[in-house]
């Protein structure tokens, strides 16, 4: 069955309402259809089961199953290995404090006078950004990794790790990079995928601009998540159902698929499922790596998701379940800048604005003031006002 993205869905629901005729997908590849199918290349491998591909990893390479290598793999002899493990272990190196004086340092912890031209460097850089930016990027947290409690009960051994990736909705890019492992559920990496849209705050407080909280957009802090949000991976939409304000939007095309003959023109529409996310774990899906998948929320937002790689968990890995789904990259984006200085982000975004030449247009806090309002705190014209996150790129 071919990837069928839901805009196409739409659009195909569109020119049914505006023509009054179904405008259906074509069962089979016709002219000219090799741009609408890029995805079939060579990159694109066969459905893989990824519990398969666990159980198959281990008994090719039985040194796996107990996450550690053995001396024969190594192609040393056990007398060889011993030695080694003398010569370099930790406590040869370690300070006369033992782990304990080093594990809890940060760079805060570094003299100021370091004569290391890297510290040196990243100070001035870090004094810079803050005089400009008053709030970091809210996309590009760190994510370091933990340290595993000593209650808390490592990953069990083998493992395996999926890479995924995440594409901007409207741009051609990606966006993120996540290692996940088999035994997590999709809810989570849907929790972990952060979106510009997530941030995007549909209340006018133009009236009363003070009244609004600049700590519910805070770094790293979605202010309003979509509560209904779905995967769709292999014809099964994967619904997000754990709150209570959640709706089953994949419901709607499934009932589309369902009117009419659409089902007799085109048979694969038929072969729609559903499922809760919340209970389905990665180690049960059967994927294409390099095939395009689809995580949609906040109704049209819709991201295309690419399974990049399969592979084992190193012993030499973070064994912390709480560093999964790790972010392994984020595109740094661009930041916007106020309309009228052109020096400080924006705070502020005004729609049908009379003073501004575009709708929208993004102000700083001082200019915002200056230019909508009077000394008495009344509107100077009339507009629409709606906070804006300043470290939100695009």
């Amino acid at each position: 069955t071919d990837f069928l993205p839901m805009a196409s869905l739409r659009r195909e629901a569109a020119l049914d309402s505006d023509s009054g005729e179904d405008d259906l997908v074509p069962e089979g590849p016709s002219e000219g259809s090799e741009k609408d199918h890029q995805w079939k290349c060579d990159d694109v491998s066969e459905l893989i089961s990824v519990a398969a591909f666990k159980q198959t990893c281990c008994e090719l390479h039985p040194q796996f199953s107990c996450g550690q290598q053995s001396t024969a793999a190594r192609g040393m002899e056990p007398q060889a290995v011993r030695s080694l493990e003398k010569e370099c272990d930790p406590s040869q190196v370690l300070p006369l404090g033992g782990l304990d004086s080093i594990q809890n340092l940060t760079v805060a912890d570094l003299p100021k006078d370091s004569p290391l031209h890297s510290l040196k460097h990243r100070d001035a850089v870090k004094d810079f950004l803050e005089k400009r930016l008053p709030c970091p990027n809210a996309l590009r947290t760190a994510q370091p990794l933990q340290r595993p409690a000593p209650d808390e009960e490592l990953i069990p051994m083998p493992e395996v790790v999926l890479s995924v990736i995440v594409y901007h909705p409207t741009r051609k890019r990606r966006d993120q990079e996540y290692l996940v492992l088999g035994c997590q559920r999709l809810c989570e990496l849907r929790d972990k995928i952060l979106c510009h849209n997530d941030f995007f705050i549909d209340k006018d407080y133009s009236e009363h601009p003070d009244s609004f909280d600049r700590k519910t957009m805070e770094l790293g802090r979605v202010p309003f998540p979509a509560h209904s949000a779905f995967f769709f991976i292999n014809n099964t939409f994967y619904n997000d159902l754990r709150h209570a304000l959640s709706k089953d939007t994949s419901r709607n095309i499934i009932d589309w698929t369902n009117t009419g003959n659409r089902l007799e023109r085109s048979p694969r529409l038929d072969h729609f499922q559903t499922a809760d996310m919340a209970t389905t774990r990665f180690d049960e899906l059967s994927l294409r790596l390099g095939y395009p998948y689809l995580y949609c929320h906040h109704g049209n937002c819709e991201h295309l998701l690419i399974f990049q790689d399969l592979r084992l968990l190193h012993p030499s890995e973070s064994r912390s379940r709480a560093d999964y789904p790790r972010l392994v990259f984020q595109h740094r984006g661009r930041k916007k800048k106020c309309n009228v200085c052109g020096i400080f982000s924006p705070t502020w975004a005004t729609l049908a604005d009379e003073l501004a030449t575009e709708s929208p247009c993004f102000f700083c806090e001082d200019c915002f003031r200056k230019l909508h309002y009077r000394s008495d705190g009344s509107k100077a014209c009339s507009f629409e006002a709606y906070p804006y996150h300043p470290g939100i790129p695009t």
